[in-house]
Parts: C-alpha cells; sequence; structure tokens
C-alpha cells in the first residue's frame, strides 16, 4: 500500500485534472481542495480524530458532483475513498438536505471531510460578506455536529 503522502498526491493530481479550468470564487479549484485538507489538519491537531482516508478524500470530495468524472473512473482509489465521496455527492433528484446530512454522518470519513469543506466555504463566505450562505454554512456545521 502506497504511503499517506503519496495516496495524497494522486488524489490531488487526480482532481486538479478533473476539476479543470473551474474556480472557487476568484481562486483555481485547487486551492479549495488545498484548504479542506489543510482544514481537516487543524482538525486533527485540535484532537479530532480524523482517519487518514480522509486527507484523500478531501482531494476529491467534489469531482463526482462537480465534474465529468464517474464512480468506475476512480477504481484506483480505495473502497473506503470512493464510498466517502459517493456519500459527499449531492444527487439532484429529491435532494433533501437534512436527509444528504444524516447519510454523510454515517460514515466518519465522509462527516469529518463535509465538516472541513463547510468550515471553509463558511469562513469563505464571510470573507466575501455573504449573509445568505454564512446563514446556510452555519446550519450546515450545526447539523452535522449533531449526534
Amino acid at each position: 500500500m502506497q504511503n499517506l503522502e503519496d495516496r495524497m498526491d494522486k488524489a490531488r493530481e487526480f482532481a486538479v485534472k478533473a476539476h479543470g479550468d473551474q474556480m472557487y470564487g476568484k481562486f483555481k479549484y485547487s486551492y479549495h481542495l488545498d484548504q479542506v485538507k489543510s482544514e481537516l489538519m487543524k482538525l486533527e491537531h485540535s484532537g479530532w480524530d480524523v482517519h487518514e482516508d480522509a486527507y484523500v478524500v478531501a482531494y476529491l470530495h467534489d469531482v463526482l458532483e462537480d465534474t465529468d468524472v464517474t464512480i468506475q473512473e476512480m477504481f484506483e482509489f480505495s473502497s473506503d475513498v470512493r464510498w466517502a465521496v459517493v456519500l459527499l455527492t449531492k444527487v439532484e433528484i429529491d435532494y433533501d438536505l437534512g436527509k444528504y446530512l444524516e447519510t454523510i454522518k454515517s460514515c466518519k470519513i465522509a462527516r469529518i471531510v463535509k465538516l472541513a469543506d463547510t468550515l471553509c466555504n463558511l469562513q469563505a463566505s464571510i470573507n466575501s460578506v455573504e449573509p445568505k450562505r454564512i446563514k446556510k454554512y452555519a446550519e450546515q456545521l450545526a447539523k452535522l455536529m449533531e449526534d
């Protein structure tokens, strides 16, 4: 098995290629992916239990939702990583935020990545002074924290 650093590099390269020219605000999308990984590191340093696969998922968390990548193209990653990415992918048919978040909470890896992603999105919304998005991400964060 590859070490974590190699697996993260592979996931980052895969995701950056998949996201192509997409932007996260005024930044290349890789900025957001790196932010989510950094947020996971902060959570781990604060005492949160962060499984090493979460760092791989941090880079891949939006590829199924925001690119043309299919799950079949992700077989180079472990089944645990793929499953977490699937859980993090919003399906537009009958999308229900509450059900989506409850499903994510059933998987330790998906939950911690969604927490990190939400924290990043909340901070970006605060920085760009977007009250509706601030409220959305603050509420989402609270729901993710519930047992």
